[in-house]
């Protein structure tokens, strides 16, 4: 009988000290299961969140490299105009008193002359366009002797695209005018190219007006979205502007010199100063 209430009372006693380790540990499990659903919470919005991709940083091209890029380009024109000028392989420095009287040498000579100013300044503006993300590429990284022949490749390229351009529409012009072709040389075809394509590409960027804005907008619409606001924020907004004004500005103002001035002075273009071997003037000469 003694042993029976021995183990009942020992039973009691071990039932009263597991029980309240059960509920202490039931207990913790119902404080922590919130917890752990809102970790897991986190972890699937986490999970589901789109994932953002770093932007590519584009460095603006500085003040500093512009003005340099402005000088090379102003020596390219500039000093190719006075080489050519002394060489003597322009049309209008070609006339002779046999093809063209004393006058038409005076206008074609002086018109010329100052169209040929207009000329150096569309090359120089055009290339300043032309190798100002060529340029802003350059100086992003530090140059290498691949990225250095790439832009030299591209930098030929442009001299044989103009000359070829060039060449087309003195074509075209002979033809439509005279019904025949006389070929010119490399550096009128040249020239050419450079007045055709400058208005060409002044016009398209200029076409929604004179604004920084519209500017922009056009930008995109040459170039693409993506492409179009790289070169914006690395160029700026502002130097292709005024670069687009001038370069259209100097590509009319040769036309009017090379066209208008010398039928508002009583000749004729140089087109059709000469044709089938006729001596422009015999009227006028016969007038003077």
């Amino acid at each position: 009988m003694r042993l029976r209430l021995t183990i009942a009372i020992v039973c009691l006693i071990f039932s009263g000290l597991v029980r309240p380790g059960f509920a202490q540990v039931a207990s913790e499990d119902s404080v922590e299961q919130p917890s752990l659903s809102s970790v897991e919470q986190s972890i699937r919005t986490d999970a589901l969140a789109p994932i953002e991709q770093p932007n590519a940083t584009v460095t603006p091209l500085s003040s500093g490299a512009k003005g340099k890029l402005l000088i090379w380009t102003t020596a390219f024109g500039f000093l190719g105009a006075i080489a050519v000028f002394f060489s003597g392989m322009l049309d209008w420095q070609r006339l002779k008193v046999g093809t063209a009287c004393d006058r038409c040498l005076k206008v074609h000579r002086g018109a010329g002359s100052v169209a040929l100013i207009f000329d150096s300044a569309s090359v120089s503006i055009l290339y300043y366009l032309l190798g100002l993300p060529i340029f802003a590429a350059l100086t992003e990284e530090p140059p290498t002797l691949i990225r250095i022949a790439i832009s030299t490749l591209l930098f030929l390229a442009s001299l044989f695209g103009l000359v070829a351009l060039g060449t087309v529409c003195q074509f075209l012009a002979h033809i439509r005018a005279l019904g025949q072709f006389s070929a010119g040389n490399v550096l009128r075809s040249f020239l050419t190219g450079v007045r055709v394509c400058g208005f060409v590409f002044a016009v398209l960027l200029l076409g929604s007006g004179f604004s920084a804005e519209a500017l922009n907008g056009q930008v995109e619409t040459v170039f693409g979205t993506e492409l179009g606001q790289r070169l914006l924020e690395s160029i700026g907004a502002a130097p292709v502007l005024k670069a687009s004004i001038a370069l259209a500005i100097a590509c009319l103002a040769s036309w009017i010199f090379r066209w208008v001035v010398p039928i508002a002075s009583g000749s004729r273009p140089l087109l059709f100063l000469q044709t089938e071997g006729t001596v422009h003037g015999a009227s006028q000469l016969a007038r003077i």
